[in-house]
This record gives structure tokens, sequence and C-alpha cells, in this order.
């Protein structure tokens, strides 16, 4: 009713269906260098009874950041994969999560993530998958591409690449950068087995 009220309308809490609207948390990844007026991707979860969000629309909703600031206003239809239906014996079928769906770029950026990329010293690479061969190896191939001294390995997680000092030449450089070969490190063995067949894959 409160949301309705906004709209302009008047409606009694006698005239409201509730069978056809959910309570959802609507969440969204932003991606740094994203400017206000891009768009982007949100996910919308029930977090009440609603037993399907299938054909529902996201009315306007601000998602907030951690600091309590509005980074992006988000509204759409739903993109559900799943499907609920029940029968009048009581039966029900369940494909998927019906729970859950997604707007494509229903969501527009109001206000952008702050950077310290054309202030900062050195760049921090960040390793999906951490392993001490593999720091290694990017630093050397960076070091091998722009000279001795310019990437160091920090750990098996991170390396650490020092940044052009002219901000106009640091664009190009990531660009550079992100185009160097690296041969990662082998995979640790992993032993797959299938508890119904009673296959072992090594």
């Amino acid at each position: 009713q409160s949301i309705i009220s906004r709209l302009g309308l008047e409606v009694g809490t006698n005239d409201l269906d509730a069978k056809n609207a959910a309570a959802v948390m609507v969440t969204a990844e932003l991606p740094p260098f994203l400017k206000p007026g891009q768009v982007l991707d949100v996910t919308v979860s029930t977090a009440g009874k609603a037993k399907s969000l299938q054909g529902g629309t996201l009315l306007m909703t601000p998602l907030m950041g951690a600091d309590g600031e509005v980074y992006a206003i988000a509204q759409g239809n739903l993109v559900v994969g799943g499907l609920g239906v029940q029968g009048g014996d009581g039966s029900s079928v369940v494909v998927n999560v019906p729970t859950v769906g997604r707007v494509p770029r229903g969501a527009t950026v109001e206000r952008m993530v702050e950077t310290s990329f054309l202030e900062t010293e050195y760049f921090v690479l960040n390793l999906n998958r951490p392993d001490f061969s593999t720091a290694s190896n990017v630093a050397d191939a960076i070091n091998a591409q722009f000279g001795q001294g310019v990437a160091v390995a920090f750990d098996g997680s991170s390396v650490r690449v020092r940044a052009p000092a002219d901000p106009a030449a640091r664009v190009p450089f990531m660009g550079l950068l992100q185009d160097i070969d690296v041969d990662p490190a082998a995979p640790p063995a992993q032993v797959i087995i299938n508890a119904r067949t009673g296959t072992v894959v090594i």
C-alpha cells in the first residue's frame, strides 16, 4: 500500500491482492569505472512467502552500497528461468528456481565508485586462483616486457606492478599488460568419484 500510494493512487488494504505481490531482495554487482547513465543487470530473489516471480515486474528500487549511498536505480520486467505448477489435488511440480529472476540491463547507475587508478603509484593484480608458481610467472612475464623491477610477486595471490607516472599513459599500459601471455602453473591433481556409478576419474 505504501508503494502504491507513492504512485499517486489511493487504495485501501482490502483492495490489494497480496497473492500478486512479493517482497524481494534486489542485488547487483557494480564493476569499476562504470559511469552514471550506464546500465547493468540485477538479480531479484524473494524475501517472503512468494512461490514464483514468473511474469513479475520490479518497481523502481534504489540500490544502496554498504555506505548507505544510492549507486543505481533498478526497475523492469523479470526474466525467470524456473517454473512452479500446483494442481487442484495439492500436487506440485517445481523446475529450477522460480523464486529468483533477473532484470537484464535493468539498473541505471546514478553514482560511480571512486578509484585511485590515476593517482596510485602501484597496481595490484590479484589471481583468480592463488598459486605461487603462477604469481612468479606473471611477474617474470611483465618484467620481460617492460624491464626488471616493474613487477614483484607479493605472495601466491597478488602481483604488484609499478604504474606509469604519466596518468595519460596508464590506460595504454594496462592494455599492453592484459595482452601479455602467461603460462599458468599446472593445477593440483584431483580425484573425482561418482558415488552413483562407482566411477573414479584421476
